[in-house]
């Protein structure tokens, strides 16, 4: 890991700084949902950029709230030194607004880490591109600073007219300028200000950094807070960092299971889900109100590209390719 004065790499990093060049294997299988049209294209954009730069880590992800469980999401992340066109252009090739691509491209250049998810949700696909900026740890009680921004958007279905009705999420992730891991666990606690959807799954992720430190973790371990908003939208979350902790997601499992109670989410799925992911190590936990003004818990958890290959063998690939993909590009 990074000195604590310099929390490079310090959002979702699955691999870090002096670690083995090949990172341990993932336990089982992650439970890839039947892909929808076009999961195949964008994953294989991803990849076609990765090549060129240092891959930091993998990340799949499980996401709950009152409208459903989410398994079909992958993220990687990767340095941005030496970026090509490739990296620079990709939002705009994937149909993202322009101000976004702009943005996006401007920002390489001064960023420390570049993350680009897929992810499918309610049908239809979200591409995402993330830049993370080096925060030095000040001294006193500093306010909030800014450590990431993502540009999230819906991918134009095959066939589907290029009017721009895709409504770009811009997201972010302010690093907390919490004393130590108590004071983050008293944060998560108390819930302040939070919705009531929201304070069980904040609550979770109290459970979570709790169990953490009893663990003690890896030399590595170091807890961090982010607080998340999303301008225009009720979004009010924070994302937890568990890197290192070794905990694992099944660790979690029955407050899970008790989320999805109160959800009225599908038992058998979840537990499917859960009993597929139990072995893997957490990265990460967020929880708090979305952008729909509800609750909602997610897990992050250690990948490799192997649950890349895993995703796209999920179904044999439309022989339309990434084609509808591009379509919409500015």
């Amino acid at each position: 890991m990074s000195p604590p004065g310099r929390p490079k790499g310090e959002y979702r990093r699955a691999q870090p700084e002096g670690s083995p060049a090949t990172p341990p294997a993932v336990p089982g299988g992650w439970p890839w949902p039947a892909p929808v049209p076009g999961w195949h294209g964008l994953l294989q954009a991803i990849a076609e950029v990765l090549p060129a730069h240092a891959v930091l880590g993998w990340e799949a992800s499980l996401r709950l709230g009152p409208g459903g469980i989410a398994a079909g999401r992958l993220l990687v992340g990767l340095s941005p030194a030496g970026p090509d066109a490739r990296l620079a252009d990709l939002p705009a090739r994937l149909g993202a607004p322009p101000a976004a691509a702009r943005a996006f491209a401007d920002g390489l250049a001064g960023c420390d880490q570049v993350f680009l998810a897929a992810e499918q949700d309610a049908g239809s696909l979200v591409a995402k591109a993330y830049l993370e900026w080096p925060v030095p740890l000040a001294a006193g009680r500093p306010a909030p600073r800014l450590q990431m921004r993502g540009w999230k958007w819906r991918l134009p279905a095959a066939g589907a007219a290029c009017a721009d009705d895709r409504p770009l999420r811009v997201t972010d992730y302010l690093r907390w300028p919490v004393a130590g891991p108590a004071e983050a666990l008293a944060l998560l606690r108390a819930g302040q200000g939070a919705a009531a959807g929201a304070r069980p799954a904040l609550a979770l992720a109290a459970d979570g950094l709790a169990q953490a430190l009893a663990r003690g973790g890896r030399a590595g371990f170091v807890p961090g807070l982010l607080l998340v908003h999303e301008p225009g939208s009720p979004r009010a979350s924070c994302a937890l960092r568990l890197l290192d902790s070794g905990l694992h997601a099944g660790a979690l499992r029955a407050g899970i299971e008790q989320l999805a109670v109160l959800w009225r989410l599908d038992a058998s799925t979840v537990a499917a889900c859960m009993g597929a992911i139990a072995g893997r190590e957490l990265t990460w936990l967020a929880a708090g109100t979305d952008h729909h003004g509800e609750g909602f818990f997610t897990v992050y958890a250690a990948a490799d590209p192997s649950d890349v290959s895993q995703a796209m063998q999920a179904q044999a690939a439309p022989a339309s390719g990434i084609a509808p993909l591009l379509h919409c590009a500015p």
